[in-house]
């Protein structure tokens, strides 16, 4: 039998705290004593653990005196109550998972405990030395009277006993001059018996018969051996159990033969070896290796795979993958990987990985370390774009690879191959504004669009408003640039993509556009935030310009910041703006009133023509 199972655990029931039991006769959890009891059994005779006495097919302890041999007449073939009490589900009598013991498992519990054809054989004894600690608690007489002279182990079971005496079963154990019976039928109903509940839904064990590994994952090399243990969780009664382990991919590993086991040796683990097999490639194999189980209550059962890891022996090596793409002066990153092809004897280490041009990119980390247990796992190493702030076009750059160092003289001195890498350049020929005031605007590529990265600062002409910020000259030379109104940004023209106050070639950007930029930075929120003002990765050098109201008062300098769209309400009053937001630090954008002055940024691309949707 089972001498061990799973560890006890908690259960709350009715105002007391149970713990729960293993009990190895039966292959059970029982409750660790009986309903109502304060205590675990200290001895047969401890009143503490006596727990309460139910009248049979009842919940409560409530008692009903009869002379009938039964409490109730609601019941009459007791069908229900015996129902109720073999059910786990209800949490009535016993709590949710529990139920009250069929007389059969009462029957395979106590046969151990006693011989009927002896008197005073101790079997009460032996019932409170076994893992339920079961006490001498009396009984209840039909009339309610407290039976404990000769004290017995009295439980009841859930079988009805259909007999004209309105009987039922239960566990009687007695050391006496008489003959002993482990189990009984046909006591009244009406009688007050302690009741003891046991784990499950239906008789048998609660542990499943199954096979453990000692490992789920090997590793071994190519010509070598690799070993784990199985054992079987639970008992065999008769006969034996044969395991045979079964390699899936034999040209990469093979395994032992069948293992067998029985009564005396089924909780002993036995080894299982598996032989790495000798080949030509430079690659590791992982192989499943598979069972067939039978004999007893273990035929067919499922059994977890075992996954053995065969390292290739060959040329060690240092594999370096392709780069993942580009990097960009915005700061974009490409990555690749590095890893060993076969497992060191010690720590293999790349010292030195640099960039041959760190104007274009820089690399992270500057080293990387293999050990014996991660030398398969590949290593990410991030390139990272670098803005020059030169018009120079895509730049072709290496990440240099620095010789191998390692005690491991397969290793030692093994130079990985170098990386190449190109550098996409985001500055963009400045946009000139060619009239009385002749100005270059810079200019910064984002994605594909690419955008003055100066707000306006020239006379709008002869359409609407425009003023420096306070009215201040001086704030339109510092990245402020001036406040227009929307006639004035647009040179007066009411068309989505017009040209306006940007030099030919180039336009008031749509709603469209700006949504276009913010997408591609990540969307409306705190990360595209930081890219967009002075000093982001995009290069878009947002100035906190501040804005004009419709009554000629200036806001927001320093704080927030607000650009014309092209894009437009049919109402004729209010335009669409770009905001960047500098108490939430996000950016969106939403209608304002036309007559506002706000700043103007400009895009590459011809103006749109009137009725052609940008």
């Amino acid at each position: 039998m089972l001498d061990v199972g799973p560890d006890p655990v908690s259960v709350s029931f009715k105002g007391l705290d149970y713990n729960t039991v293993f009990e190895p006769i039966t292959e059970v959890i029982w409750l660790d004593r009986n309903l109502g009891a304060s205590r675990v059994c200290t001895a047969l005779t401890d009143s503490a653990c006596y727990g309460d006495l139910y009248q049979w097919g009842r919940n409560t302890t409530d008692f009903t005196p009869s002379t009938t041999n039964d409490w109730t007449t609601a019941d009459a073939t007791s069908a229900a109550r015996a129902a109720a009490w073999s059910d786990s589900t209800s949490g009535a009598i016993c709590p949710v998972g529990y139920r009250v013991p069929s007389v059969d498992e009462f029957r395979t519990l106590s046969l151990p405990w006693v011989n009927p054809s002896i008197a005073n054989n101790n079997a009460t004894l032996f019932a409170f030395n076994s893992a339920l600690k079961l006490p001498t608690t009396g009984f209840k007489e039909a009339d309610g009277t407290l039976n404990n002279t000769v004290p017995p182990i009295n439980l009841w079971a859930s079988n009805i006993f259909n007999d004209p005496s309105l009987h039922a079963t239960y566990l009687y154990i007695l050391d006496s001059t008489g003959v002993f019976l482990g189990h009984r039928i046909g006591v009244p109903r009406v009688f007050g018996y302690s009741v003891r509940c046991i784990q499950g839904t239906s008789s048998g064990s609660s542990v499943t018969a199954g096979v453990t590994n000692s490992e789920t994952n090997i590793t071994l090399s190519e010509d070598s051996t690799g070993f784990y243990t199985v054992t079987l969780n639970r008992h065999i009664v008769n006969g034996t159990v044969v395991i045979t382990p079964r390699s899936e991919n034999t040209t990469a590993a093979t395994v032992s033969g069948a293992l067998t086991f029985d009564k005396f040796n089924w909780n002993i683990p036995q080894t299982i070896t598996v032989f790495g097999v000798e080949d030509d490639n430079t690659t590791n194999d992982d192989v499943t290796i598979t069972y067939t189980v039978a004999g007893e209550n273990y035929n067919n059962i499922t059994v977890v795979n075992v996954t053995a890891t065969v390292t290739d022996n060959d040329t060690p090596s240092v594999a370096v993958s392709a780069v993942s793409g580009n990097t960009t002066e915005a700061g974009g990153t490409a990555t690749f990987t590095i890893r060993l092809n076969t497992a060191p004897s010690n720590d293999v280490a790349i010292p030195l990985l640099s960039s041959s041009d760190t104007s274009e990119g820089t690399v992270s980390p500057s080293s990387i370390t293999f050990t014996t247990s991660n030398w398969d796992t590949e290593q990410t190493i991030t390139v990272t774009g670098v803005n020059d702030g030169d018009l120079d076009g895509n730049i072709t750059y290496s990440i240099i690879t620095d010789a191998v160092t390692s005690v491991d003289t397969n290793y030692r001195a093994i130079n990985p191959d170098d990386v190449s890498v190109i550098n996409i350049d985001n500055n963009a020929a400045p946009m000139t504004f060619e009239g009385v005031d002749s100005i270059s605007y810079p200019a910064v590529r984002i994605g594909n669009q690419i955008w003055t990265s100066e707000s306006m600062r020239h006379d709008s002409g002869i359409f609407g408003e425009s003023s420096s910020y306070n009215n201040d000259a001086a704030n339109d030379a510092n990245g402020f640039g001036k406040l227009y109104n929307w006639e004035a940004a647009m040179g007066g023209a009411i068309h989505e993509g017009a040209q306006g106050i940007c030099a030919n070639g180039w336009h008031i950007p749509t709603s469209a556009e700006w949504t276009t930029l913010t997408t591609y930075l990540g969307g409306e929120n705190t990360a595209t935030y930081n890219k967009l003002i002075v000093g982001g990765t995009s290069g878009f050098n947002a100035q906190e310009s501040g804005r004009r109201s419709d009554d000629g008062t200036f806001s927001s300098s320093r704080i927030n910041t607000f650009i014309w769209s092209s894009s437009f309400d049919q109402n004729n009053i209010d335009a669409n703006q770009f905001q960047i937001i500098a108490s939430s630090r996000t950016v969106g954008q939403e209608m304002l009133n036309k007559n506002y002055g706000l700043s103007v940024r400009c895009i590459l691309g011809s103006a749109i023509p009137v009725g052609i949707s940008p």
